[in-house]
């Protein structure tokens, strides 16, 4: 078991780490922090999964200096509670590309049906997570503030750190292509949540440009045919 001495240690290399723009750290705990943010309240999980490309974040520890971000939903087993996130970017100082994932339990909430004679309650998925990153972080608030399945969605994340008393927040704007489209609705709902939720000054742009991020390796959308000679 780690002392607290040591462990106050960690969390203070983690903070010098974290002194460069776009990291943001607040002091206090998760519900402080998360008090005033949003989820979405009926998600759909399926209409979710699937590869995101990152457009816009607050820095991280382990998405230090990353561009070319994307990030690729699965459910850790089919029809259960957890969900698998799994992010690769690239690193043009070396040119290489960096990999890694997390693993998060979804919420369910309440919902109370007042269209029958009788009161009844229900349960629905709700888009709020609780996820681990690797060691360096606790369990992880991660919640989808919202999102319209097709063109962009708006992640939070909060980790808190008890024995320093600090609370280390996330945000991501995601889109399926590697622009956000050009929808005035979705501009203007991505422009609000932005300057309602989160701190602009904080937010960094990921760099996805044709010069700079190398070509994926594409599957074909259909298995290739061999056609042998009669016999």
């Amino acid at each position: 078991m780690i002392s607290k001495v040591l462990f106050v240690f960690a969390l203070a290399a983690l903070a010098n780490r974290l002194d460069v723009d776009g990291f943001l750290v607040k002091d206090g705990n998760c519900s402080l922090a998360t008090i005033n943010v949003p989820y979405v309240k009926d998600f759909e999980v399926e209409k979710y999964l699937g590869q995101w490309y990152e457009l816009e974040r607050y820095e991280q520890d382990y998405e230090r200096n990353l561009e070319c971000v994307s990030i690729v939903y699965r459910r850790g087993q089919p029809a259960d509670m957890t969900l698998e996130v799994n992010y690769r970017g690239y690193l043009p100082y070396n040119e290489t590309t960096s990999t890694f994932s997390g693993r998060g339990v979804f919420s369910e909430e309440l919902v109370q049906d007042n269209t029958n004679v009788t009161t009844t309650a229900t349960t629905t998925t709700v888009g709020k997570l609780v996820a681990s990153f690797g060691k360096a972080y606790n369990a992880t608030h991660y919640w989808v503030v919202d999102t319209d399945y097709v063109n962009y969605a708006v992640v939070y994340s909060c980790a808190a750190f008890a024995e320093m008393n600090q609370a280390v927040e996330g945000y991501w704007l995601l889109s399926r292509t590697p622009n956000l489209p050009n929808n005035p609705q979705v501009i203007e709902r991505v422009k609000y949540l932005r300057s309602t939720y989160f701190e602009l000054a904080h937010i960094r742009v990921t760099n996805h440009t044709e010069e700079l991020c190398p070509m994926e390796q594409k599957l074909p959308t259909e298995p290739s045919l061999v056609i042998l000679p009669p016999l």
